[in-house]
């Protein structure tokens, strides 16, 4: 792209679960199939480019103005919507508890703030279905769910201290080194290579990297789920 031309590209991606062996899983998908986001103060600019390039112009949705195709505007709404359920363009799993009687005593993460606008919650498949106006028409969109069956990870468990401090312990060579290729042990991501970007000893936890979809995605894990790969 020429420098004359900034802008940035993105797709949001969310993490689909589905249970094997009666726990929950994690396959990292694409939010809205066939979108791509760009943002840019130059759309005119970037709209000429892409439109020379077939390629990337059918996986773009447009609108008519004046009879000219371009873009479709990203509304603020829409755009604080992205945002509230969206971190490092991935919409991770929310954490539900329920109640004998059926009732949600906690519900942390992305889906917390669109509760009442669920339409169809389906905790043995650890999904919910969201219902809202987004992007100029109404959409159904799937949240993955996390329960206390499914397998403890960094993250699951600050959602479900929620805001609780935790314990720093002495910091230790964990054998584990930023760009080592490694594997989840624990197949809640499974089949997905993964590079470890950041490490911290002292909680014992490590950041890796998966490439999906043209995106970088950001996962935070336990360093006793990981096993290097050896090549």
């Amino acid at each position: 792209m020429p420098e004359s031309i900034q802008a940035s590209f993105f797709v949001p991606l969310y993490e689909n679960v589905w249970r094997k062996g009666g726990t929950g899983h994690i396959s990292i998908q694409l939010m809205f199939p066939g979108y791509v986001f760009a943002e840019t103060d130059m759309p005119d600019e970037l709209f000429g480019l892409l439109k020379k390039t077939p390629k990337f112009t059918r996986l773009l949705n447009m609108e008519e103005t004046d009879g000219e195709r371009t873009f479709l505007t990203v509304s603020k709404q829409d755009e604080e919507f992205l945002r509230s359920i969206l971190d490092d363009n991935i919409m991770h799993v929310s954490y539900i508890r329920r109640s004998k009687s059926g009732r949600i005593e906690k519900l942390i993460g992305p889906l917390a703030e669109y509760e009442k606008y669920i339409t169809k919650l389906d905790i043995p498949h650890r999904r919910a279905i969201v219902e809202s106006h987004i992007f100029g028409k109404n959409r159904k969109l799937k949240f993955g769910l996390w329960t206390d069956t499914d397998p403890d990870t960094p993250r699951i468990r600050r959602l479900k201290l929620a805001g609780s401090s935790e314990d720093k312990e002495t910091i230790v060579d964990i054998g584990i080194y930023i760009g080592d290729k490694v594997r989840d042990k624990s197949e809640i991501y499974d089949g997905i290579e993964l590079i470890v970007t950041e490490i911290d000893s002292a909680r014992h936890i490590v950041w890796v990297e998966a490439e999906l979809f043209g995106s970088k995605v950001r996962i935070e894990m336990d360093a006793d789920q990981v096993e290097t790969i050896y090549e």
